[in-house]
């Protein structure tokens, strides 16, 4: 059986790795990168993209939204004064799962899906077996190989999980907008307020979008105010799309 695992996701703008460092340890690794201006992805070497450690518990809880036992899970990493947000849901229209984190946000179609799903529920019955046996303790050289700064972070971070009554009861709620607020960076544009909104597309340029909102309003927004992958071609269905919230009050979307 094999002690590490790496697999990557890889869109036209935003890319997933996930990684398994050790069967002992009772996490993962979900690592996310966007493409940048100059067609060039971010290199985490350079400190660039996002990475967030997902316990066995919240491994648990993803399968149960591949398996749609759970509409959504949606939840919270906090690490010193900054807080990552962190959701997957389905788009049942598209058959999309979408997983967004903080302002990177990927959607995996069939076989990704499946893909994801079989890789996620054998690295559970791995770590109950091996991170659960009483014989976790990294030794000296173990411990050097894995004093990185994101292996450092997740170490510390902690969960905040909606509660599950909550998920079913937020059926009730404007289910087109929620709210995303960015925090713990001084980045501007990871600090900027975002809202995930269905629209449909209608025309594509290099630079700019021409959506048409769910009220049958059209509006070219800049690419640049988008923070997640989104079809195109496909202007036939809603899709759903991460933008910056003072965009959209501008268009009096919102």
């Amino acid at each position: 059986m094999a002690d590490v695992h790496n697999k990557s996701f890889f869109g036209q703008k935003v890319g997933m790795i996930l990684s398994s460092r050790s069967k002992t340890d009772p996490f993962i690794f979900l690592k996310f990168l966007k493409k940048k201006a100059n067609n060039e992805w971010e290199k985490p070497s350079k400190g660039e993209g996002k990475t967030i450690k997902i316990s066995i518990e919240e491994m648990i809880t993803i399968i149960s939204v591949l398996y749609r036992k759970l509409p959504k899970w949606s939840g919270f990493h906090s690490f010193k004064q900054g807080k990552t947000s962190i959701n997957f849901n389905w788009d049942e229209k598209d058959e999309l799962l979408w997983i967004r984190v903080d302002e990177y946000a990927k959607s995996l179609r069939f076989p990704q899906t499946e893909f994801l799903k079989l890789l996620i529920e054998h690295l559970i019955k791995e770590k109950i077996s091996f991170a659960t046996s009483g014989n976790t303790t990294l030794n000296k050289k173990e411990s050097s190989d894995k004093n990185s700064e994101d292996y450092h972070e997740s170490f510390e971070s902690q969960s905040f999980f909606e509660n599950i009554n909550d998920l079913n009861n937020n059926e009730n709620k404007k289910a087109t907008v929620e709210q995303y607020m960015i925090n713990g960076n001084n980045d501007k544009k990871k600090n900027t307020p975002k809202q995930i909104i269905k629209a449909r597309v209608k025309k594509v340029t290099d630079k700019a979008v021409l959506l048409i909102f769910v009220n049958g309003k059209e509006v070219w927004l800049p690419k640049s105010t988008i923070y997640c992958d989104f079809d195109p071609k496909l202007n036939t269905h809603e899709q759903e799309f991460l933008i910056e919230n003072w965009i959209l009050e501008k268009n009096l979307i919102v």
